[in-house]
């Protein structure tokens, strides 16, 4: 996989940008967030171990 495919994802809550090797956890709408603090207004519907992985699963 290409570096670039991991430009430009941002969490949800905060807006800082998602890095590649940080957990991902990811709502019932499909919104990505950074931290279980910033995904505390919403349910937890998936989470994944690097941002790699939530790119393959939504793919």
């Amino acid at each position: 996989m290409t570096e670039e495919k991991y430009y430009n994802y941002t969490c949800t809550g905060c807006g800082m940008e998602l890095e590649k090797d940080s957990p991902v956890y990811e709502d019932n709408d499909g919104d990505w967030f950074c931290s279980e603090a910033c995904l505390a207004f919403s349910n937890i519907s998936e989470s994944f171990s690097t941002l790699e992985e939530a790119l393959q699963a939504n793919e």
